[in-house]
This record gives C-alpha cells, sequence and structure tokens, in this order.
C-alpha cells in the first residue's frame, strides 16, 4: 500500500501560502471541484471521490489522533462508472458526503 502523511491545519492566509509553494517550485495542477461520498464499512474509511482532476474510490486507515496521521491507502481508477456508485450505496449505505473545492500542488512526488 502506498504511503500516506496527512498534515492538516488551519491557514488564515492563503495567498501567502500560494508564494511559498510557488518559491519552492510546487507544480499547480488546477482546482477541483471535489465530492466525497463515505460509506459505512466496519474497520477504516471508504469512499468514492468525485471530481474534475482527480476520481479514485478510495480505502485507507489511519489512526484517530491529533497532529500528523499516517495511512496506509488503496486507490481504485473506477472511470466514468456510474455503476459503482449505486452499488456501493445499496450494500454500504452512504455515511457522509462532502463538497468541497480543492487546489492541488504536487511538490517532490
Amino acid at each position: 500500500m502506498p504511503l500516506n502523511i496527512e498534515i492538516k491545519a488551519y491557514c488564515d492566509n492563503p495567498e501567502r501560502t500560494v508564494r511559498i509553494l510557488e518559491k519552492h517550485n510546487a507544480i499547480h495542477k488546477g482546482s477541483d471541484h471535489q465530492v466525497d461520498i463515505y460509506f459505512n464499512v466496519d474497520a477504516g474509511r471508504l469512499k468514492l471521490r468525485e471530481g474534475n482532476i482527480e476520481n479514485n474510490l478510495i480505502f485507507y486507515q489511519r489512526a484517530d489522533q491529533a497532529g500528523p496521521k499516517k495511512s496506509d491507502v488503496i486507490l481504485y481508477p473506477p472511470g466514468d462508472d456510474p455503476g459503482l456508485k449505486k452499488i456501493l450505496e445499496q450494500v454500504l449505505g452512504t455515511k457522509v458526503i462532502v463538497d468541497k473545492i480543492r487546489d492541488i500542488y504536487f511538490i517532490g512526488n
């Protein structure tokens, strides 16, 4: 499984953050309107991410703790198949839906 370290932090000056990213040659992939549909599972988290840039079925296990968190992640790119979403909703049920706009930058990966 690919290793992912997640750090979430409050940012009161997004423009400054963008300048720092640009200074370090980060590549801006764009702004992505993403809808994450989380499904009911006994262990870990399972979500279907529907976006303009990123579309994946994502399973991950992560501790519920403050600070940086290590996640073990499995990604599956389902393509444009509405049947998968219907099956997951029917079999597992929807836990929560998160609708967001996300700016995506790549640096060093």
